[in-house]
């Protein structure tokens, strides 16, 4: 994906040459819009309030500025997430810095993985944290975390974790950390709760709001009326007119866990993901999907929030979502990248007027 959207230059921010070189090396070459816009303030130590979508390069946008204050001076960071997707995303970002110009140590603490070799990483004293609000609540119970030393806060996909409700955890964890800090915000939108974080947790901030304009998904939107006794039959009948890859949403992970197996035994290759998954389980799953070797995923809406996967052929909505904005996300798991996607939604009589709240208009279909 061509992230190239501004003429002007990393080289222009005054970057420690090993951040300057190591971007080079990674083809990054100029910054994007809300590269553009954060990046300085920023660097000159103020707070910010940035609103960007996702795609638009806002983990540089804020990554830069930290490894630049850790290259020049005393500084540790700790970004919050909330999914461990999308954490390990950041953590692979960040290590392709440390391999290039040995610039950082970080540490990624997430669930579902054993605690005591988070503990060994946060005992080396890593100058940046990657964590989930949970268990970094966990670390900071047994007081495993350096808490004095961290002075750059990062709170990523903002709008995400008040949608899965990680507020209360996230003023936990900000209430422990040392009041002179510098503080992030990155939000797709600017719901009331993000707004009043922003005021009393983050320093005169200076907002920031990414007027890039984004394409249009190409997503074919359809639906099915159907019997609930007879979703499983239809989602098998969907699934072998498709070609292509599949992620099918569900609500709850037991129900997940089921159809998984139903659909195995009707001899699709298919993965699984919810929250009772280890994250090894989860890591797998992904792996099998992206590469191919299951042509299925099935997931809660945990996949929704947390996977960036391309060339997904098509979404089917097997529960409906409770909100309309469950539904945005869920269904922009397809159609990336320019590329066409579909997106069915299996609709059982008693869900007529949910779908008709949600303010769904697509073409129904019949098989």
């Amino acid at each position: 994906m061509d992230l190239t959207l501004t003429n002007n230059s990393f080289q222009n921010f005054n970057l420690p040459i090993k951040i300057v070189e190591s971007l080079k090396k990674l083809k990054y070459t100029n910054p994007t819009q809300i590269q553009s816009q954060s990046i300085p303030p920023l660097m000159e130590g103020k707070d910010v309030l940035a609103k960007s979508h996702t795609g638009s390069g806002k983990t540089l946008a804020f990554l830069i500025p930290l490894l630049a204050k850790i290259s020049t001076q005393k500084s540790t960071g700790l970004i919050l997430v909330p999914t461990r997707e999308l954490a390990l995303q950041v953590f692979e970002q960040v290590k392709k810095f440390d391999q290039l110009g040995h610039i950082c140590k970080s540490a990624l603490i997430i669930g579902g993985t054993p605690m005591y070799p988070q503990v060994k990483q946060l005992w080396a004293r890593p100058n940046i944290i990657i964590g989930t609000p949970g268990r970094i609540i966990d670390h900071l119970d047994k007081k495993t975390i350096p808490v004095s030393a961290i002075n750059f806060l990062v709170i990523d996909e903002a709008d995400r974790m008040m949608d899965m409700g990680f507020l209360p955890q996230v003023k936990d964890i900000i209430s422990c950390l040392p009041k002179e800090k510098q503080t992030v915000l990155f939000s797709a939108t600017f719901p009331p709760d993000i707004k009043k974080i922003a005021h009393t947790f983050l320093n005169e901030p200076l907002l920031i709001e990414n007027q890039e304009k984004r394409e249009k998904p190409k997503i074919k939107e359809t639906h099915v009326e159907v019997n609930p006794n007879f979703k499983g039959d239809m989602l098998q009948k969907l699934l072998q007119s498709e070609s292509g890859t599949a992620i099918v949403f569900v609500k709850t992970k037991h129900k997940t866990e089921r159809l998984a197996h139903m659909l195995a035994k009707k001899g699709f290759k298919v993965g699984q993901i919810h929250g009772n998954r280890s994250q090894n389980q989860r890591q797998n799953a992904i792996k099998s999907f992206t590469s191919g070797e299951s042509r299925i995923l099935v997931a809660t809406d945990i996949a929704a929030r947390g996977i960036d996967v391309f060339n997904v052929s098509l979404i089917v909505n097997f529960d409906l979502p409770h909100c309309s904005d469950d539904y945005i996300h869920r269904i922009g798991r397809t159609g990336r990248a320019g590329l066409e996607g579909k997106a069915i939604s299996l609709i059982t009589p008693e869900e007529r007027g949910l779908w008709q709240r949600m303010g769904r208009v697509s073409k129904s279909i019949s098989f």
